[in-house]
């Protein structure tokens, strides 16, 4: 399966290693990226986009490991 990013992610990332909220981006990224690739399907499937057959779009949630937990958690 082919991944392609689409011009959204590629601004938010930008974004977010800029203002260095998620300096471990490209880590979270990685092992999803690698599922995607082998047809495992990690998440939600956008059915209404009016996509050409044989194409789909997905809808994928990446923790990030460079929040402060006890931040969120206290």
């Amino acid at each position: 399966m082919t991944v392609n990013w689409s011009k959204r992610i590629n601004s938010d990332i930008e974004y977010y290693v800029r203002k260095k909220k998620y300096r471990k981006i490209f880590d979270d990224l990685e092992p999803v990226l690698e599922e995607l690739e082998k047809g495992k399907l990690v998440d939600d499937k956008l059915e209404s986009l009016g996509l050409s057959e044989g194409t789909a779009a997905y809808k994928v949630r990446i923790a990030n490991s460079s929040a402060n937990i006890a931040n969120i958690i206290g």
